[in-house]
């Protein structure tokens, strides 16, 4: 494998999200500096940085370019050289000789203060995505340098404060939470610190308002994250002034009660003991006419729109809840509650937070708190609401609507507050419940509310100690309402967890004493079986939220609905844990798998399966299951069933019944034994055979007279199971007989079809059978008669091109895979020499289409399949840079036609030299031992093979020299002529000296100079010699010669003959493998002025340059150790049309940001091209680069070169082609953008 360069352009991030034509700013780091000491922008990056690159040759200094002027620079045109002052600014930076330079020598804490005081220093002035960038390098750099980097943002902090903006304070204030939420460690001092520095600025206004206030605030949530013991303190006494706390003080106390390591870092005792402790410290303020006042316009007001506000919110309503807990004046209690439940129920944050408030207060004011909700339920749900009016024209006032919604989330927080008296009040929590739920809307606030408050009630009677001897009378009620709940679901949407959450209640109270009635139980399993079983199948349910704005996973909650209804039955088993409820259920659900809808069948059977499965691991029935003649019965059907997952679930339930009765009669052990050969089967996808067509065989005595009846009876079955039955028995046949049932399929195989393929896969499932039959394979593909011998054959059948078929189709069979990776060499050999056969045979087509994976029944030409095999033998063995060597280079088309077929051989060898493939060795061997073969085409190839594969270094490792000459002599003397030919070739690749190398060398500068010559066929034959001296350096180095030689061929990209520039192309992308891993930065810079060149030259008029120029394309990106390379390959090579272009341009900048500027003044030289394609390409990627990179482009450009740039797009509108004309309007728009940014 060639070393790559160590060169590497990073991807730039901006390229995760590309630039828009939008006018909103885009979270993107292409943005403009401003200069703080003018006002006006910086200089422009792309004059500053690249304009000595652009005019100056490596042999002379860099001059410098005067507006107007048109000095002569490299290959670039005089008009091109016009552009470049008119579109850029003038502006030079002459090189530094390095002994010049004058070195500081800093410590490390020094450049990283002086760093982090330069980002801190100028976060003020940058932008919100600017912003974000710097915060994530101090972050960063505060990983390795925490105290330097806190040091210098204290002391900044400290001497600028008062000249520091809001904006810019805020932004050190992000900062500071990034690094302290991400430090695993912070010292006390820090916490101390900065500490007080948040307590300062928590209750500072400035224009930012609440955001500036919760960035502080945020970070003494960080402080507190480390120190809870020192933050806490401080925080609590805030709420001890006597006055109402500033509403910073409950956004930070918000954000610690919803933080979810509170219960890790403190005990709860202690923290709930905290927050009673400000409720009585605070208790007083009740009376105080100020602090009602602020409390009343607190919880009135909803600002939902700022970040945080759900946090200020519920930590207002907790403390609300804890002071009035506290209070011991039973009336002021009630006046308050009576207050806060007659503000506004509108959104969901006001009700849940009223109802935690009232779950407060019960735990010390139960009487009173019930006694308010009785009196509001009464006044307001029973009264107000439309349900009990005649007039419905009048609807209650939107504040109104879900106050039953309110009501359900406070009785469902009284319960799970009430702890100890749960037991008491859960009836009639429960039956308060029951009525105002069914007086209410059932809209999506009351279902929820009434869920929850569900869920809080069970759960809090089931975690109490004593509900083992608690019967819930109110049971049966609350089941009643969650099951019209499930049935008013809809029967053809999913789109909401309600009916999964209503069931996994049901199933929470199955726990629950006493057990529901029969009529009851069998309603609610009903209500539930339709509910889940009956919805649309899945593709039809996401049509349904396809126009959502944030659509559900469709699949998730299916499946969490099956398990949902899993638990509904087995919490009814728990209930009731005998044999007969198990009955019971299961005469339930046989209905179903009767349908006539497929998959209501399937869900059916799943749920059966999960239910038998549940009762064999958790019980042990001592009375015999009975009755069972039905379900039994139906199981059976649905082992035949026409869908395979169906017939999959039947087998499995008929095993664990199996089982279950089994366990009853005492036979354990049995029933392990039975089970394990079950769950064979089962792997082994079996099922109980339908069509018995080997009975009918057994008077046969040969072995190969059975194989031909089984795949003859295999053709006639239609039934998917019983045809994997038949193919499973014809496994174990084959390994004692494996020759006489592989040439007897070989008959079935000169025609593939779908039975043929799964006939060969089944073959193919023992591994240790594989090897042999790939090896017998492999002798009939070698075994090739003449053209006369077919005639005499019946039928003019051949068994070596079956076998080619056969092998072609096992490279895609998952079971041959091993044996094919030890049998390579001789595969890929006798693949190669097949193709040489059939062009004996006058079987080969020119024009043959390429094989379909379709398994269908096809007669293609047997020169396709040679040829897609020796090809998928590089695909499918993960050797895609040998592809990619071959692909780009046309070879499967050389390999096609017996003109070019020796050179398309030769193509091959050389790919898997020039990326060192371990098969090489293999090869070699099999190749030297085709030497004395008789056929005049294995001896071909193989010597073609053992010519390039001496350029190797793994040759030398396995032959000698001694042996290496032995063999090229008999190659002289063989009497076919192309050996003696390659073998006389051969010599020139065993001569590795010193001076061979210093000749060919030598050579180069007459060449160069050769090129200069105006006649068409000296610069052909120089850049043949240059190519063929390239080939026989190998991996030896030019590098005297490779920037003279880079810097000559460049010029000929563009020239008009295309035999020419074809060449030239040809010869630099060789030039660029030769270097690769070595080269040198000017190497390395021509490179990439040759990129836009040869990206446009992918459009070339001349189908041959085109595929020269994605060689040489490939071959540059390599060198310059581009990412992803896999990819670029794929869309150089397959994707066409402006898709292709699209793609290659987006992984151009992905790897060459850093040189847009030297790449958009390369496409402006192209813009009056002779080519009409060039010129699209030119006018495609200005297009492209502008639309999608707005802030670069604005970057690089002045008002000068914006005017340029209206002039070119205004002349690309005139052209004369149609499509440039449309391509130059269309991105009128990204140019207006950027002079809107310039």
């Amino acid at each position: 494998m060639p070393q790559r360069s160590s060169v590497s352009y990073l991807r730039h991030p901006s390229l995760q999200n590309f630039d828009t034509a939008t006018d909103q700013e885009v979270e993107s780091p292409l943005f403009r500096q401003t200069d703080l000491s003018t006002g006006s922008r910086t200089v422009s990056s792309l004059s500053q940085y690249w304009a000595h690159k652009v005019f100056s040759y490596y042999h002379e200094k860099p001059k410098k370019t005067v507006r107007g002027a048109s000095k002569s620079s490299g290959s670039t045109t005089p008009r091109f050289r016009h552009y470049w002052t008119i579109f850029f600014r003038k502006t030079y930076q002459s090189r530094i000789e390095p002994e010049r330079v004058n070195v500081g020598i800093f410590t490390e804490e020094t450049r990283n203060t002086a760093i982090c005081f330069k980002i801190l220093k100028s976060l003020g002035m940058k932008r919100h995505h600017q912003a974000r960038i710097s915060i994530l390098n101090l972050c960063e750099m505060a990983q390795n340098h925490q105290a330097t980097v806190l040091t210098t943002i204290q002391q900044y902090f400290q001497d600028n404060e008062e000249q520091l903006e809001a904006r810019h304070k805020f932004r050190i204030l992000q900062v500071l939470h990034s690094i302290i939420t991400s430090s695993p460690l912070l010292s006390e001092h820090w916490i101390q610190i900065f500490t007080s520095l948040a307590l300062q600025h928590m209750f500072q206004v400035t224009e930012l308002e609440e955001v500036y206030q919760n960035a502080a605030s945020d970070l003494l949530v960080a402080l507190w994250m480390h120190s809870s013991t020192y933050v806490m303190p401080k925080l609590v006494s805030m709420f001890w002034t006597g006055e109402f706390p500033h509403r910073s003080v409950l956004y930070a106390m918000g954000r610690i009660i919803t933080n979810d390591s509170t219960p890790v870092t403190i005990e709860y005792d202690t923290w709930e003991s905290q927050l009673f402790q400000i409720g009585e410290m605070s208790a007083p303020s009740l009376t105080k006419k100020t602090w009602k006042e602020e409390l009343n316009r607190e919880i009135n007001k909803y600002e939902g729109c700022y970040p945080g506000y759900s946090s200020e919110k519920t930590c207002l309503y907790i403390y609300y809840g804890v002071v009035l807990r506290a209070c011991d004046n039973s009336r002021i209690v009630k006046e308050h509650l009576n207050t806060l439940l007659g503000t506004s129920h509108q959104h969901a944050l006001q009700r849940e937070g009223m109802a935690i408030t009232i779950g407060l207060v019960a735990t010390q004011h139960l009487t009173v708190t019930c006694s308010v909700l009785e009196e509001f339920s009464r006044t307001t749900i029973l009264e107000k609401t439309p349900i009990s009016r005649t007039d419905q024209q009048n609807l209650e006032d939107i504040h109104w609507k879900w106050a039953s919604s309110t009501v359900l989330l406070c009785y469902g927080h009284i319960a799970a507050r009430t702890k100890e008296n749960i037991l008491t009040l859960a009836d009639s929590l429960a039956s308060r419940m029951v009525c105002y739920f069914q007086c209410s809307h059932w809209d999506g606030p009351v279902k929820n509310s009434f869920l929850t408050a569900t869920k809080m009630l069970v759960a809090a009677i089931n975690n109490h100690k004593e509900v083992n001897n608690f019967e819930f009378f109110q049971k049966s009620q609350l089941v009643i309402c969650l099951m019209k709940l499930i049935d008013k679901e809809s029967w053809d949407i999913l789109c909401t967890s309600d009916r999964q959450e209503a069931m996994l209640a049901i199933a929470s109270l199955s726990k629950l004493k006493p057990p529901l009635r029969l009529k009851e139980k069998s309603k609610l399993l009903q209500i539930c079986f339709r509910s889940v079983f009956t919805l649309p199948v899945l593709e039809s349910l996401k049509k349904h939220t396809c126009l959502m704005v944030n659509p559900p996973d469709i699949q998730v909650l299916f499946s969490q609905s099956m398990q949902a209804l899993d638990q509904v039955l087995q919490g009814f088993l728990s209930e009731n844990p005998d044999p007969g409820e198990v009955l019971y259920i299961l005469e339930q659900m046989v209905v179903w798998m009767d349908s006539k809808h497929p998959h209501e069948r399937q869900r059916a059977i799943t749920s059966i399966t999960m239910f038998l499965k549940f009762v064999m691991e958790q019980f042990s029935l001592k009375v015999k299951l009975t009755r069972i003649g039905h379900l039994v019965g139906m199981l059976g059907m649905l082992c035949g069933d026409s869908d395979e997952n169906t017939r999959q679930q039947a087998l499995e339930a008929m095993l664990h019944l199996y089982t279950i009765l089994l366990r009853q009669k005492g036979l354990y052990s049995e029933a392990v034994k039975k089970r394990k050969i079950c769950y064979f089967c089962l792997s082994k996808r079996s099922c109980v055979p339908h069509v018995n067509f080997l009975s009918s065989s057994v008077h046969i005595v040969k072995v190969t007279e059975i194989g031909k009846k089984t795949y003859l009876q295999l053709c006639l079955i239609q039934t998917v199971s019983a045809k994997r039955t038949a193919l499973w028995a014809i496994s174990p046949l084959v390994q004692h007989h494996t020759q006489e049932l592989v040439f007897a399929f070989l008959e079935f195989s000169l025609s593939m079809n779908r039975n043929v393929v799964e006939l060969w896969k089944s073959v193919g499932s023992n591994p240790e059978t594989c090897p042999k039959v790939l090896h017998l394979l492999l002798q009939k593909l070698e075994h090739r008669p003449t053209l006369d011998e077919l005639t005499y054959l019946k039928g003019n059948y051949s068994e070596s091109l079956a076998a080619m078929n056969t092998l072609y189709e096992m490279i895609f069979v998952s079971e041959y895979q091993n044996a094919l990776k030890m049998a390579f060499p001789h595969f890929f050999f006798a693949m190669v020499t097949q193709i040489h056969y059939i062009f004996e045979l006058n079987l080969h087509d020119e024009n043959c289409i390429y094989l379909n994976k379709d398994f269908t029944t096809f007669h293609t030409s047997p020169n396709c399949t040679s040829v897609e095999a020796v090809k998928s033998l590089f695909s499918k063995n993960g050797f895609w840079q040998e592809f990619a060597f071959l692909e780009l280079q046309d070879v499967w088309a050389q390999l096609s036609t017996p003109r070019s077929f020796f050179q398309g051989v030769s193509m091959l060898s050389r790919a898997m030299v020039e990326y060192s493939c371990p098969y090489i060795p293999g090869i070699l061997l099999y190749s030297v031992s085709m030497f004395q073969n008789n056929e005049e085409r294995q001896r071909v190839v193989a010597m073609i093979f053992f010519t390039e594969f001496l350029r190797s270094p793994l040759t030398s490792k396995l032959l000698s020299k001694k042996m290496i000459l032995a063999y090229l002599q008999k190659g002289i003397k063989d009497s076919n002529l192309v050996v003696r030919v390659v073998s006389l070739h051969c010599f020139s690749n065993i001569i590795h000296t010193y001076e061979k190398n210093c000749l060919l060398l030598s050579r180069l500068p007459i060449l160069l100079n050769a090129l200069y010559d105006p006649s068409e066929k000296t610069i052909l034959a120089s850049l043949y010699a240059v190519s063929s001296i390239l080939y026989q350096l190998g991996k030896q180095s030019i590098d005297p010669f490779s920037l003279d030689l880079a810097l000559t061929l460049r010029p000929f990209f563009d020239d008009e003959r295309e035999t020419v520039r074809g060449s030239a192309i040809y010869v630099f992308g060789s030039l660029v493998s030769n270097m690769e891993g070595r080269a040198s930065p000017m190497l390395q810079d021509q490179v990439c002025r040759s990129l836009i060149p040869l990206l446009f030259h992918l459009m070339d008029q001349e189908e041959d340059v085109v595929m020269k120029a994605k060689f040489a394309f490939f071959r540059c990106a390599s060198f310059l150790n581009w990412d992803e390379p896999e990819k670029l390959f794929r869309r150089i090579a397959w994707e066409e049309g402006l898709q292709a272009l699209h793609s290659i341009w987006k992984c151009f900048m992905e790897n060459m940001f850093s040189k847009v500027d030297l790449f958009l003044s390369q496409a402006l030289g192209y813009i009056h091209s002779k080519q009409w394609t060039m010129r699209t390409a030119a006018a495609l990627y200005i297009g492209h680069t502008i639309n999608m990179l707005p802030y670069a482009v604005s970057r690089i450009l002045d008002e000068q070169g914006l005017i340029f740039l209206f002039e070119v797009f205004a002349e690309l509108e005139e052209d004369e082609e149609k499509f440039i004309r449309h391509v130059a309007e269309s991105h009128f728009t990204s140019l207006q953008k950027i002079v809107r940014l310039v």
